[in-house]
């Protein structure tokens, strides 16, 4: 029922009333009438919806601030048309539902597209964006599909999907943002070029990613495989190209959250240019495409942990920390970012990026 509804009702009652207390005749058909239109609001509201069926479809993945895209399929097996459904839902996360729930054909704050037409023993797909506000591991999306006949009455049918989603940080583009060249280094002297330390048994081989060293192809391997591989060495994880430790202790919700955002378009910004990429958290070192060091930044939270037994295993070539305190970073990394608010000074030796700010355009500083 809308609001409109509850109006007309109240003046149908009234009329009603009033054609009792008058003997009016002309009274009594215009109560039914107003009475008649939301009986038939609430019974083409009903027969619009019978018999359609919906899929939902989405990638399980979308990015803080912006928007999860989903794919509702609409099916419908009758011998007749329907007319003027809409596809809505609430945005992804906790569905709050104010008092208004109840009363609006569409809630503010969801997000909703309108079907003219859905053909008979047809189907119709419509594309909906809802708003992905919050980080984090969330419930499949709820989407709704809804019929409104004469606009007094609705009727709402739930179409969930199985898959969770994933809202990752949000992700700023690095344009300026140089990676790190010791002095003097060229070729495969460059930090981005070292796949292995020269000198340690080799271990095994793995494919070759972008910025591999010529010296390090594994040509037996390639020939049996017919595709590039390299050699890993006995020990550590390759060293080389970048590594982008987190430190997720001494954080407030907002810093964390911009953390994980500079730590996002870090990597995302590595990735585009080829450059082989490890995560550093408390639980170890994680390695693997880009989507999944994303998933696992949307599910972190705030903690102490210390990351001391694991720096011993890493290069400090080509590293990069992302901190709320200063630790000593830096005398560890090639560079370190402090994460903090406006109003508080930098440490020395760190680029300030603060709450707020532009990633982009304060991490063009960052040099090696």
């Amino acid at each position: 029922m809308t609001a409109r509804a509850l109006v007309l009702a109240l003046v149908a009652l009234a009329t009603l009333l009033s054609a009792v207390n008058v003997q009016a005749g002309w009274l009594f058909v215009l109560g039914g009438l107003f009475l008649g239109s939301l009986v038939l609001s609430l019974a083409g509201s009903l027969w619009a919806l019978s018999g359609v069926r919906a899929d939902v479809l989405h990638e399980g993945r979308a990015m803080r601030g912006g928007a999860l895209t989903c794919q509702v399929r609409l099916r419908h097996p009758g011998r007749w048309p329907r007319w003027f459904l809409a596809v809505g839902g609430p945005p992804v996360g906790p569905v709050v539902r104010g008092p208004g729930f109840l009363f609006r054909v569409r809630p503010l704050t969801w997000s909703c597209v309108l079907l003219p037409e859905l053909p008979p023993r047809g189907e119709a797909t419509v594309e909906l964006a809802l708003p992905a506000p919050r980080r984090g591991l969330h419930d499949p999306p709820a989407v709704w599909v809804q019929a409104s006949v004469l606009g007094f009455m609705f009727w709402r049918r739930k179409a969930v999907s199985v898959l969770p989603v994933r809202v990752v940080p949000r992700i700023h583009p690095l344009r300026r943002l140089p990676w790190f060249r010791a002095a003097g280094a060229t070729g495969d002297d460059h930090p981005q070029a070292r796949t292995v330390p020269e000198g340690e048994l080799v271990r095994g081989t793995r494919d070759y990613r972008p910025g591999d060293p010529l010296r390090a192809i594994h040509w037996r391997g390639t020939a049996r495989r017919n595709r590039l591989v390299v050699k890993e060495t006995e020990g550590l994880a390759p060293s080389g190209g970048a590594c982008l430790i987190l430190d997720l202790a001494g954080h407030e919700a907002d810093t964390f959250e911009h953390a994980l955002e500079v730590a996002a378009s870090l990597l995302a910004h590595w990735n585009a240019q080829g450059i082989f990429t490890r995560l550093l958290l408390p639980e170890g070192i994680l390695e693997g495409d880009l989507f999944d060091l994303l998933d696992r930044l949307a599910e972190l939270e705030p903690g102490d942990a210390s990351l001391a037994p694991m720096l011993s295993r890493i290069d400090p070539a080509g590293v990069v920390v992302v901190a709320r305190r200063a630790a000593g970073w830096g005398a560890l990394a090639s560079a370190w970012v402090h994460v903090g608010r406006a109003d508080e000074s930098v440490p020395a030796g760190a680029v300030g990026c603060p709450v707020g700010s532009d990633p982009g355009q304060a991490l063009a500083e960052l040099r090696g």
